[in-house]
């Protein structure tokens, strides 16, 4: 390989390590460490009159997340009539966006 070469080869981000995150609720959710040395916490969810969910949060090494601003989202994917996400689906969305992809920024449907 020549040193042009080389020096062209991108580094990709990946996801190296997953752990589940306990809840009190209904949302499920694992921790996942990239390769950046950065977290982010995946949830999937299934909001009252809506499809299910998977979203994508930064997060601290504990897995503590600030939900307040939502511009912070990582990425936000409605399954429609999918049924419930696997998480393999939120890793791999989050790798690729990591890596330049287009994040998808589902809106949930809030009825009063």
């Amino acid at each position: 390989m020549s040193e042009e070469t080389k020096n062209t080869v991108e580094t990709k981000i990946t996801v190296d390590y997953t752990t589940p995150i306990k809840s009190t609720t209904s949302v499920q959710g694992i921790l996942t460490e990239c390769s950046n040395g950065q977290y982010y916490v995946i949830t999937k969810m299934m909001p009252k009159r809506n499809p299910w969910f998977i979203r994508c949060v930064p997060s601290t090494s504990a897995g503590k997340t600030n939900v307040a601003n939502i511009k912070d989202e990582v990425f936000s994917l409605s399954m429609g009539s999918k049924g419930e996400p696997d998480f393999e689906i939120g890793i791999v969305l989050l790798e690729e966006i990591l890596n330049g992809a287009e994040a998808p920024k589902d809106k949930m449907n809030f009825y009063f």
